[in-house]
């Protein structure tokens, strides 16, 4: 009884955390492997749900327009985009195998606790990593962007918040109806 509810548990945080990386995928990212077309200039003007993962600051037009940063500012912004989301797909390429690995051990009727709780040890350590490299992407930028122009972004996205928070809140209530 109490590994079944173990496994339960496990099983259930397993596919949170798919949903919520399901969900919060932005397919306007560029493809993998460096298909970039025009750099970073493709994408929409924020992620629809703000900036999950860190990669991806804000597009070009957003920056020149609405931030009004100068052009060495916007290219310095770019290259940390691209060196971060180059860093976040090595640590990416290393968390899925883990992940897929979790999943088989599951799939066990008894699984062994000890390699489950290994397995999500490197797990969580890997998606340390990844908020380490999101925390220092936002450090370097609030050095390249001016103070008054980061209090105009962090603006913009409290109103993202709210609208799509608005939007959700209503397809919920009319899910309901």
């Amino acid at each position: 009884m109490n590994n079944k509810l173990v496994l339960i548990i496990i099983t259930g945080i397993i596919a949170a955390f798919a949903l919520g990386a399901f969900f919060s995928r932005n397919f306007h990212m560029p493809q993998p492997d460096g298909h970039q077309p025009e750099g970073f200039s493709h994408r929409p003007v924020m992620h629809p749900r703000g900036n999950p993962f860190g990669r991806d600051f804000c597009n070009p037009e957003f920056m020149r327009n609405r931030l009004e940063l100068t052009e060495q500012q916007i290219e310095a912004v770019e290259k940390l985009n691209i060196r971060f989301d180059n860093e976040y797909s090595l640590f990416n390429k290393e968390l899925r195998p883990l992940q897929d690995k979790l999943r088989e051990i599951l799939k066990d009727p008894n699984p062994d606790m000890n390699l489950v709780r290994e397995t999500m040890k490197q797990i969580s350590d890997l998606e340390l990593e990844i908020r380490i490299l999101r925390i220092s992407q936002g450090a370097e930028i609030s050095k390249i962007i001016p103070t008054d122009k980061m209090e105009v972004l962090h603006h913009e996205r409290r109103m993202m918040y709210r609208e799509n928070y608005r939007e959700r809140r209503e397809q919920r209530m009319r899910d309901r109806e």
